[in-house]
């Protein structure tokens, strides 16, 4: 029973692996085309299952996993945009080490954790020497919530 797993996994990091050192450039175009032939081997997939040609089924699942680990892969090696918070401090337009003041939304709900919180956040800009520049990524944090022991124990 853990056979079909084993292969499902492997096709899929089989595709992820092509799909990381296969392909420098990605287009918005190829990705199409990687999802409309990702759909059209599961609709194959499908009908054959439904007339009982299992080996064509496996078969199909087999390549519709590494296609979607190939898609992974391409979509996983993109480049981010030029006004990125990344590319930005690897250009040196943004120093870390000097004080910065961040301009965002909070993505989602602050995570619970043992030590404290985690929280997300998606940013528009951050002032930069007092001056705001606008720029696009997240950031997350997480806060230490330190327990007091009661006078008691």
């Amino acid at each position: 029973m853990k056979i079909p797993a084993v292969a499902i996994a492997a096709a899929f990091a089989g595709g992820i692996l092509l799909g990381l050192h296969g392909f420098r450039e990605v287009s918005r175009g190829m990705l199409v085309l990687l999802v409309c032939c990702s759909a059209t081997t599961i609709l194959l997939g499908v009908i054959s299952c439904t007339k009982s040609y299992l080996g064509v089924a496996a078969i199909s699942s087999l390549i519709a996993w590494i296609e979607l680990g190939l898609m992974a892969g391409c979509l996983a090696e993109s480049p981010l945009p030029v006004d990125h918070v990344l590319n930005r401090m690897a250009r040196g337009e943004i120093n870390a080490k000097s004080p910065l003041r961040w301009h965002g939304r909070v993505s989602n709900e602050p995570a619970r954790l043992p030590w404290g919180y985690s929280i997300d956040i998606a940013l528009s800009g951050v002032d930069v020497a007092g001056e705001f520049s606008p720029v696009q990524g997240g950031i997350a944090f997480g806060i230490c919530v330190e327990r007091r022991r009661s006078a008691a124990g």
